[in-house]
């Protein structure tokens, strides 16, 4: 198409005083998404309801957004990401509240966008999708950022749990899991930035870890460091958040709580094989202890720290 041409409100671009005045209301990329599988795979969607995939790296294109079902046409896509469990697959969403559709339209491929499956299965009605992340370690790891929270899906979004914790009901805009330390950042619309750090339990969550009655998750490597205080001459400039705790950090799960005669605990040793704390939960629950290198371990339900409950079932 050409712009100079196409008319808005009965006048064309050489009417205008200015040739870009009204350009919002022609189709714009809203969503770019590269296959981390396949090099030459692209998915771009728009404002007015494009879905558009190409497999040589742009040379051309295929409109697929006809084949994704039950989405009036024109409805604004708010995300399409790339899926690393096949050259082909992906999830898009698309959220029509601009036309006053606040249904959840949330799909996924396999085939180019051929062929599409709804994965709305237990969200609620009138959280539109703003965002669909795949977690980079575990491609059955999804997280969801709607108008009302934050959700999550141990099986590539045949059900979906809500994330609570102390996160509060908030417009989730985007979601970030950082490639290197695998925290969970959320950018939300009026409650600032959400860190989760350190998502190690949520990717090695499964179906047999959620039903064992106790199990230990892998911990992430730790780093002893000191903090250089360089904050005194930056005025109003300085943006502070609290850091996460120092140490290592470990979390397990206990299904159930142990009987009188049972005791189940954590036991912290060093390199010599000294015991440094022995952790003796008592109630059921998922758990986290952060250590100081000083050898000082407290064991926190995870209710009432930073991880959220993990589900009974996915």
């Amino acid at each position: 198409a050409e712009r100079d041409k196409m008319p808005i409100l009965g006048k064309t671009a050489k009417e205008f005083f200015s040739r870009n005045d009204g350009v919002v209301h022609f189709g714009t990329i809203t969503t770019v998404a590269e296959s981390p599988r396949q090099a030459g795979v692209l998915w771009v969607g728009t404002d007015d309801g494009n879905v558009q995939v190409s497999r040589d790296g742009g040379a051309s294109w295929t409109n697929v957004a006809a084949k994704i079902p039950g989405v009036p046409k024109g409805t604004y896509v708010s995300r399409i990401e790339a899926s690393r469990s096949g050259d082909g697959a992906a999830y898009v969403a698309f959220d029509g509240h601009r036309s006053n559709d606040f249904a959840v339209y949330l799909f996924r491929t396999e085939d180019f966008g051929q062929s599409w499956k709804s994965l709305a299965a237990n969200l609620p009605a009138g959280g539109t999708v703003s965002v669909i992340r795949e977690h980079p370690k575990n491609p059955d790891l999804l997280l969801l950022g709607t108008e009302y929270g934050l959700w999550a899906s141990w099986n590539r979004g045949g059900q979906w749990h809500r994330i609570k914790s102390k996160l509060p009901t908030v417009p989730v805009d985007d979601v970030l899991v950082h490639p290197r330390d695998n925290d969970l950042i959320l950018g939300t619309h009026g409650r600032g930035v959400w860190i989760l750090d350190d998502m190690g339990p949520w990717d090695q969550l499964s179906e047999t870890v959620a039903t064992a009655d106790v199990h230990l998750f892998d911990i992430r490597p730790a780093t002893q460091y000191r903090i250089h205080n360089h904050k005194g001459n930056t005025g109003h400039k300085a943006f502070l958040a609290p850091n996460p705790p120092e140490g290592a950090r470990i979390s397990y799960l206990l299904k159930a709580k142990p009987g009188e005669k049972e005791e189940v605990k954590v036991v912290v040793k060093d390199s010599e094989d000294k015991v440094v704390r022995e952790l003796k939960p008592n109630e059921a629950g998922e758990y986290r202890a952060t250590g100081l290198f000083q050898g000082t371990y407290e064991a926190v339900p995870s209710a009432q720290g930073d991880l959220s409950p993990i589900p009974a079932s996915l």
